[in-house]
């Protein structure tokens, strides 16, 4: 039997949020709601820095720490049969959280962690997004679902 990819470590009350424009949050180089904006990837400036997204009701988003190394969908072969990220956390149709609440959870989050959620961008296709603490900011990038590179351990993905 496999071990689970996680290990739940709590979960955050995420109030109603209003119409949330990514372009006057995710500003490199500024601090907005208390947060430093160090970097902004390439990827999430195409795909998901013009999203502009619709009032959101309130919520609570699950914290989930990945225990080892792990892509979104499951790695198959002769030596080895590793569950994926996304079927772990309940499915494709159960993971997606809103662009403003993954920011939210940001402006209190611990910034000696990496975390990840899955976002609808503006062309409707479902990214992964990563943000860390480094140099002095939050750097922040998206990447495709199902994207070869893996997920590092101790990253904290974020689900409704």
């Amino acid at each position: 039997m496999t071990e689970p990819l996680f290990t739940v470590v709590g979960s955050a009350h995420i109030a109603a949020l209003d119409t949330f424009v990514a372009s006057e949050v995710f500003r490199p180089q500024e601090v907005v709601d208390g947060v430093n904006i160090t970097w902004v990837g390439q990827h999430f400036r195409e795909f998901l820095l013009p999203l502009r997204e619709a009032p959101a009701p309130r919520t609570t988003l699950r914290e989930h720490s990945l225990r080892i190394d792990a892509r979104d969908a499951p790695e198959r072969g002769r030596f080895l049969d590793r569950p994926g990220v996304v079927d772990e956390l309940g499915g494709r149709d159960k993971i997606v959280i809103r662009l403003a609440q993954f920011w939210r959870y940001l402006t209190h989050a611990d910034t000696t962690r990496c975390y990840a959620g899955y976002v609808i961008g503006t062309n409707g296709m479902l990214f992964g997004v990563h943000a860390a603490w480094l140099r002095g900011g939050v750097h922040i990038e998206s990447g495709d679902f199902e994207r070869p590179y893996r997920w590092g351990a101790g990253c904290i993905f974020l689900i409704p």
